[in-house]
């Protein structure tokens, strides 16, 4: 058996000889022009030569198939137009059923990860507010980090769940932010001014601040006297 040496000296040994013949069927060829009949010498050239000897390809260790492959393979990647039609593929691949269905889970697989989870909710304030997270912690900032209403600040700043993002819901324009409480009250409300306003009327009114209206006669009551607590009998008596 012989070794990688050994095949690498025969394989350089028929390489030299395919090149022998074919430079001598090229100088043949080359003095067949000069000759009285041509086309005579050149059939002559091509039956002493009847084959186009094409050098074969050296051999090689498997490491350098390697590398030679992953170099062809960079090659036919970074080909425009190869690139180009496998992008015309997928897209019209996507647009099948079963494109659809694996885009679909892949949507899915990337949610579950935190980067997926943080492009979720960044797309999610774009599409919802028309602010990116960004704006919307200068905006806290910029109001004191504090609730726009109350001004109540007991939260956590890390804590963004307890801080809601008002908007207008007619127009979409974000308003500012507000802790949960006064949000939750201005939805119970149906962002009305005028039930607002009712509802600061009836305070003021119904104050115990401020003095509370005189009963009618006919809803006034008597006041039951205090009782008073007897000490239960003692054993001795």
């Amino acid at each position: 058996m012989s070794t990688p040496e050994e095949k690498r000296e025969l394989s350089r040994q028929s390489q030299a000889r395919w090149h022998g013949r074919n430079r001598e069927k090229k100088n043949a060829l080359r003095k067949a022009q000069d000759a009285p009949d041509p086309v005579a010498a050149r059939i002559a050239v091509n039956l002493a030569f009847p084959t186009n000897y094409v050098v074969p390809p050296p051999l090689r260790t498997v490491e350098e198939k390697r590398e030679l492959q992953r170099l062809r393979d960079k090659r036919r990647h970074l080909d425009p137009v190869r690139r180009l039609r496998k992008r015309e593929q997928k897209r019209a691949y996507l647009q099948t059923p079963a494109g659809r269905a694996q885009r679909r889970k892949a949507e899915k697989r990337r949610r579950k990860t935190p980067a997926g989870r943080e492009r979720t909710r960044r797309r999610m304030f774009k599409k919802k507010y028309g602010i990116t997270l960004e704006q919307r912690d200068q905006m806290f900032l910029d109001q004191g980090e504090s609730c726009a209403i109350c001004r109540e600040d007991a939260y956590p700043k890390a804590d963004r769940k307890r801080w809601h993002v008002d908007h207008c819901h007619q127009t979409g324009r974000v308003r500012g932010i507000l802790c949960w409480r006064c949000n939750f009250a201005l939805g119970l409300v149906s962002d009305n001014p005028d039930t607002l306003r009712t509802m600061i009327e009836y305070l003021k009114d119904t104050s115990p601040c401020v003095s509370p209206p005189t009963p009618s006669p006919e809803f006034d009551f008597v006041r039951p006297a205090k009782l008073t607590r007897v000490p239960a009998p003692s054993a001795a008596t």
